[in-house]
Formats: C-alpha cells, sequence, structure tokens
C-alpha cells in the first residue's frame, strides 16, 4: 500500500485552530479550520481545565483531538504520511514547548519530523514565500482579533550586512470598538498611521472580514498608491507549512537567514586537551532554537578542580569565561575523573549547565555529587 507523503502545519489558536497541509507527490496545498468531523474544533476547555499546560493530562487530551482531526483531513497512519509537521503559536515559553514536545511523542512523530515556531516566524515564511517582488522593501501584516484588537507585525530585511538577515518585530496597535458608526474610520486611522512610517512593498490582513461595508475606508487605505494588499484567512497556519517544508523538503530562501527572538545569539563551548595541543568543543551554537539548544558530553579532567566554559557573541565578537567550581569533589590526580556536563538552555537568556562526578571506574567511585549553574544574560 502507497502512503502519500504530507507537511502539515498547525495554528494552535486556542478559540480557532487551523490545519495547512501540502502533499510532496501532488505539489498540492489545503488549509481549513480544524474539525473533527463536520464540527469545529475549540481547545479553550482543554487549556482552561489544565493547572498548568505541562500536565501530561493536557498533552494526552491534545494529542487525541489533533489525531481526531488529522484524521477528518485524510491522515490515517501519521507515522507512515506526515513527514513533517510544525505548530504554531503566539509564543513559545518553555512550558509550551514542554506540552508540544510530549504532544510530539504521543503522536508517533520523531524529533527530526516534529517542530514549532512562534507567529513571528511563521509570518517570516508565509512572506518570505511569496514572490520576490511582496518582499523588496518591509512587508506588513495586521491581525485583527475576536475583540476587535489590532495587533501589527513587520518583517525587514538587512542588506548592510555580508549576509542577509532578516527580522520580524510585533506590536499592539489598540482596539478599534464594536460601534458601527465609528470602528470603520478607527481601524482606517489605526492602519493610515501605521502604515505612514515606512515603504512597505506589501501588506497582508488576516483574522476579519474586510469585504464588510463599514471596512471600505480600511481597505483604500491598504492599496494606497497601488501598494499590493490582500487578506489571508490562515496566514500563521500557512507560515507554519512554509517553514516545515523548509525544513524538511524544499530549502528554497537561499541568502537569508532569520534573526529572530527564538534564535540563541552566543556561542557556548569549552577548551580541550587533544594531545599536546588546546581545541575548541562546541556545545550549543548560535542560531539554533533555543527550545532545541542542548548538549550532553563526558570528558576526562585535568589537574583542576573546575569546568571552565567559553561564551561568545555571534554578533559583537569578544568572549567571557564562565568558571563552574566543583566544590567537593575528592582529590584525585589529574585525568583520573570523568565528568558528565549537560547544557540547555530553558528560555531565551537563560542557560542551564549541569555538572555531575562520574568516578573513574573501580579505582575511584563517583562521589556522587553533581553542580548546577545558572548562565543569565545569555542570548
Amino acid at each position: 500500500m502507497g502512503y502519500r507523503k504530507i507537511i502539515m502545519g498547525i495554528d494552535l489558536n486556542v478559540s480557532s485552530p487551523q490545519i495547512c497541509y501540502f502533499d510532496m507527490a501532488s505539489r498540492k496545498t489545503g488549509a481549513r479550520l480544524m474539525k473533527i468531523g463536520n464540527a469545529r474544533v475549540n481547545l479553550t476547555e482543554i487549556f482552561e481545565k489544565a493547572d498548568s499546560i505541562s500536565d501530561d493530562r493536557v498533552a494526552e487530551v491534545l494529542s487525541g483531538v489533533l489525531r481526531e482531526a488529522l484524521a477528518t483531513v485524510g491522515i490515517s497512519d501519521i507515522k507512515r504520511e506526515i513527514v513533517g509537521l510544525m505548530f504554531t503559536v503566539e509564543d513559545l515559553s518553555k512550558p509550551m514547548v514542554t506540552l508540544l514536545q510530549k504532544v510530539l511523542a504521543l503522536l508517533g512523530i520523531s524529533k527530526s519530523r516534529g517542530y514549532m515556531q512562534d507567529y513571528k516566524e511563521s509570518v517570516y515564511y508565509y512572506i518570505m514565500y511569496q514572490k520576490q517582488e511582496m518582499w523588496k522593501h518591509n512587508a506588513a501584516c495586521f491581525v485583527i482579533g475576536e475583540e476587535n484588537d489590532v495587533s501589527f507585525y513587520s518583517l525587514s530585511l538587512n542588506r548592510k550586512t555580508s549576509s542577509v538577515t532578516a527580522s520580524v518585530k510585533v506590536e499592539e496597535l489598540g482596539n478599534f470598538g464594536d460601534d458601527p458608526e465609528t470602528k470603520g474610520r478607527l481601524l482606517a486611522g489605526i492602519i493610515r498611521d501605521t502604515l505612514n512610517r515606512d515603504i512597505y512593498s506589501s501588506v497582508f490582513v488576516t483574522g476579519s472580514d474586510l469585504e464588510q461595508p463599514w471596512a471600505l475606508e480600511s481597505k483604500k487605505v491598504l492599496v494606497k498608491g497601488g501598494r499590493p494588499a490582500f487578506t489571508e484567512e490562515y496566514i500563521f497556519a500557512r507560515g507554519a507549512c512554509f517553514g516545515a517544508r523548509e525544513r524538511a523538503d524544499e530549502k528554497r530562501i537561499r541568502g537569508i537567514s532569520f534573526a529572530g527572538d527564538s534564535l540563541v545569539r552566543d556561542n557556548i563551548g569549552m577548551n580541550v586537551q587533544v594531545g599536546e595541543k588546546t581545541a575548541y568543543y562546541p556545545l550549543i551554537t548560535a542560531g539554533a532554537h533555543w527550545y532545541n539548544a542542548r548538549h550532553d558530553c563526558e570528558f576526562i579532567l585535568g589537574d583542576q578542580k573546575r569546568v571552565v566554559l567559553v561564551i561568545s557573541s555571534s554578533k559583537e565578537g569578544g568572549r567571557r569565561l564562565c568558571r563552574i567550581d566543583l566544590e567537593g569533589l575528592p582529590d584525585r590526580p589529574a585525568r583520573t575523573t570523568r565528568i558528565h556536563l549537560h547544557v540547555e538552555f530553558e528560555s531565551r537568556n537563560q542557560c542551564t549547565v549541569e555538572v555531575e562526578d562520574m568516578g573513574f571506574g573501580d579505582m575511584f567511585p563517583s562521589c556522587g555529587i553533581k553542580w548546577k549553574e545558572v548562565l543569565e544574560g545569555v542570548r
């Protein structure tokens, strides 16, 4: 039996989750609201009833809902059919990352096929997968919420460096209210004031039906001067799918790197002795997402009771040293202590280092001590 090869993007908007799929064989793509059968999915109850989203029960319930939703769009065997799946949420906190990792595991999707990104990165992939003239200068995206609040995502490219970098900023622009007499004028004013700040090659709007008569003034502002403007209901889900395609299949974006807030900007490593020479051993490399930035290794300690980490910035240059003193480690001859080192980012700006004495076989059993250091200010 032949199985389809599908790449999925899932926007876990609590009140209105969405799915976007891409069939690698037919090259067909589609997006829709998440449904089970004919009923729309709402995730509000799942999250509101939980004391913590890190609770295993939340992961079990959410994975069950997703399994049924995927079956509704024709995915009968997740392990065989899904080549890559990207979750996208507004913000990737540590509890949210933990939840999504559990959900991926429960769905049977390996770490090499399961991804996650925040809304800013989804906007980046969505815009970069459009025609190049759409992002020649800056590009803009307005998100109109269910309570008539407006968020603004702006993508800009820095071409002044040797390699082009893209960044996305987001800001809350306020609320245009519910009064039918004034909301059209207020929304148009918000859009006008925002777009007057800079030059935008294109503008995208999601989350509201601008075909309504009250939105006529806003539509005129969006296309002022012949500027291309588009409404797209599934920007985040499509951006998630594009991001998954970039990782799993296409590599369409060349010569441009995304400088997102979730990316590690510091290199963390250590100098190790290799024969008679000293060599640099990388632990965390700049450019990784913080929630994927972790490393485990073992090494033989020299004649000093400490571990020294080298932290260097990929942008500003320069480096600093972090010394972890191994207080309580028994006195042993040089190179008779095996150390296990675990380095992991807990958030965008915090990294945890754990050091454990593994002893040295029967000659020097482990003392059982573990040392922990929290690196603040890394990024």
